[in-house]
């Protein structure tokens, strides 16, 4: 019997014009999306029917399921118009194939930041690498998010906080000018 199958009671004793009920038990918990086939199969001591055969199928409809990796972006302080990348994994945790459709900037200054790729598919357990970059434009405090929409029925839409600080570049000035 196949592990997503059981049966029960797995054992028993019938005497003669007595019948009993089996209780056959399908559990496609961790199964990836397909027709699974099985049989169970009762064993007797009637000669002329030692092991009947019957056949179960199990049809498991697939579902993605994505989980983001780290929840939340800190650039910390950069300096203005200078790029800083981080890295966002997207993971498939579900049992079909998950379909991110876009990754979009929600924030203050849109053009600041930026996610690559934006559009993917993930085979189940699979994961991808998302390189985020923010370019800081103007000093001060940002505060943006990337959403990431895909086909999870759960969550279709994963928001990512994404904050930094603009900074300006220090300035140097040699003393003396010349030697």
């Amino acid at each position: 019997i196949p592990q997503w199958l059981s049966a029960a009671p797995v054992s028993g004793r019938l005497y003669g014009g007595e019948s009993a009920a089996v209780s056959v038990n399908l559990d496609a918990s961790g199964l990836e999306g397909a027709l699974y086939p099985g049989e169970v199969h009762i064993l007797t001591n009637d000669p002329d029917n030692p092991d009947i055969v019957v056949a179960v199928e199990l049809d498991v409809e697939g579902a993605p399921d994505a989980q983001v990796s780290p929840t939340s972006l800190a650039f910390g302080d950069g300096y203005l118009l200078l790029p800083y990348e981080r890295t966002l994994t997207v993971t498939n945790v579900g049992t079909d194939v998950l379909h991110v459709s876009d990754i979009l900037v929600n924030g203050k200054v849109v053009p600041d930041l930026t996610a690559s790729p934006r559009t993917f598919n993930l085979l189940p357990h699979a994961s991808q690498a998302v390189t985020v970059t923010w370019t800081p434009s103007t000093l001060g405090a940002f505060f943006g998010a990337l959403v990431i929409l895909s086909d999870d029925a759960g969550q279709p839409q994963t928001t990512v906080p994404v904050t930094g600080t603009g900074v300006a570049a220090p300035h140097v000035v040699p003393t003396p000018t010349s030697f």
